[in-house]
């Protein structure tokens, strides 16, 4: 494992980080005492009466941890500098992520009290990329409860919806940050299994992450926490899985899609490790097992990235779809993939590209479960992207009252973009003619009014929306 001071040139486009020392592994343990009058937890010790109280001992499952591992000699220099052109300061960093006060606040309550806290996870990934991570995620050596009474204590309002996971979420003006207590994973397919099992070393519960490039975690003082050769993996294009890819895919099949989501949001290459692809194609019918919802939250990130159409084909030769219930993407809608996703469509319309006809997505409707507006999106488009398109048909559609964004992703669909601007911005006039006023002007309520009204409205739309009210009722056949 390595470990890297952040200099003050951290995230300036020519950031390196070098390390500063080799990892002697320091364990902590949880104690169990009041916060306040506790000394800082003593090294880890193999009995565990000697740390855990017989009451936490009968609620979670704790574990015994194995002896100090060797570590990495003359770790190199790492530069980061190609992975992005615009990168934040040093100075935006200290201040918006680990300067914050709300954030150094958490930080000074559990250091204080003798425990380990960090950023972990995808925030740490995103600072090093040099983007704002849109969430903050802490890792402690405080056991959950524990972290709910320090957080308490302070009159800090906590939430306990994830303390089954060990999770312990911290509201601070309006910011929820959620901090963890470090675990090792207990899951299937991404459900807890009974109790969580907590332990205190911290290249443990980086063991569970699916990714190297997940698995950093970056201390208040600057140090990188490396245990994966994450650093190295982002520096070289590359997405690995944590140690053996095909035990962590067995933790949770869905992270065959993550791999793909990763790649495409971190790597501008097809830099593919053929031991992590061998992995996926042995391990890909697990799959089935997966939610479809999990499913296609990862699917419509994959098909957003910028090289969705390269991930996709890979996905192909993978032989994921079969298995998500896609059976029938074939050769030919790869290519319509990759035509259509030039043109800035969202997820939907990527996804339309893969299907052959509306029968197949209500299939995959009964286990993805979309939302109503993404199902009547993808429907709309399948029914109409056979058909010529033009500026007239565009009008018409938003007339009829097709919601505008389908109007404007049927355009992207078939390559046209200036129609879709077109339709973004066409004011959608209003048919003058109401039931009122045809009972008004004598015509009885029933089929004959739907007939009546359905022919002025065809008069309206051939004029192209001329037509006023008067020149309608004067068009009107007369009333019996």
């Amino acid at each position: 494992m390595w470990i890297h001071r952040i200099h003050r040139s951290f995230l300036t486009p020519t950031a390196t980080f070098r390390s500063i020392t080799n990892l002697s592994k320091h364990r902590t343990c949880f104690s169990t005492q009041s916060p306040s009058s506790s000394p800082p937890p003593p090294p880890f010790s193999s009995s565990i009466s000697s740390c855990y109280s017989s009451s936490l001992r009968s609620y979670f499952h704790f574990i015994s941890l194995p002896p100090t591992r060797g570590t990495r000699q003359n770790p190199s220099l790492f530069s980061l500098s190609s992975l992005t052109t615009a990168m934040p300061t040093s100075d935006e960093v200290k201040q918006k992520i680990l300067g914050g006060e709300d954030v150094q606040r958490l930080n000074k309550i559990f250091t204080s009290n003798g425990y380990d806290f960090r950023l972990v996870g995808g925030a740490v990934r995103d600072i090093f990329l040099g983007r704002w991570p849109k969430d903050l995620d802490f890792s402690t050596t405080a056991l959950p409860e524990v972290t709910k009474d320090l957080l308490e204590k302070e009159g800090i309002r906590v939430v306990l919806t994830g303390l089954q996971h060990g999770t312990v979420t911290a509201v601070l003006n309006k910011e929820q940050y959620e901090i963890t207590t470090l675990r090792l994973d207990h899951s299937i397919n991404g459900v807890e299994l009974d109790e969580p099992s907590y332990t205190c070393d911290w290249e443990l519960d980086a063991l569970r992450r699916d990714l190297t490039i997940n698995a950093l975690s970056l201390d208040f003082d600057g140090n990188l926490y490396d245990y994966f050769n994450g650093i190295e993996h982002l520096q070289q294009h590359k997405i690995m899985f944590v140690k053996n890819a095909v035990l962590r895919i067995q933790e949770d099949y869905l992270r065959i899609l993550r791999y793909f989501r990763f790649h495409g949001s971190v790597c501008d290459r097809d830099t593919f490790e053929d031991s992590e692809i061998e992995a996926i194609k042995q391990n890909v019918s697990g799959l089935e097992g997966v939610s479809g919802e999990r499913i296609w939250m990862e699917m419509g990130k994959i098909l957003l990235s910028c090289r969705g159409p390269s991930l996709v084909q890979l996905m192909f030769e993978c032989g994921v779809f079969p298995h998500i219930h896609l059976p029938d993407v074939r050769e030919s809608h790869l290519q319509i993939l990759e035509d259509v996703h030039r043109h800035d469509c969202n997820a939907t319309t990527l996804l339309v590209c893969l299907l052959g006809d509306a029968d197949q997505f209500q299939e995959l409707f009964s286990h993805w479960h979309f939302s109503s507006a993404e199902r009547k999106q993808a429907l709309n488009i399948i029914q109409h992207r056979e058909n010529p398109i033009s500026m007239v048909v565009v009008e018409d559609l938003l007339v009829d009252k097709v919601e505008r964004e389908t109007v404007v992703q049927l355009c992207k669909y078939k390559q046209r973009d200036d129609l879709a601007t077109h339709a973004a911005s066409f004011p959608i006039p209003t048919f003058p003619i109401t039931g009122k006023a045809l009972i008004a002007s004598g015509v009885k309520p029933g089929k004959a009014m739907g007939v009546i009204m359905g022919d002025l409205k065809a008069k309206w739309v051939n004029s192209r929306f001329k037509l006023s009210f008067e020149e309608l009722m004067a068009q009107m056949p007369p009333t019996e």
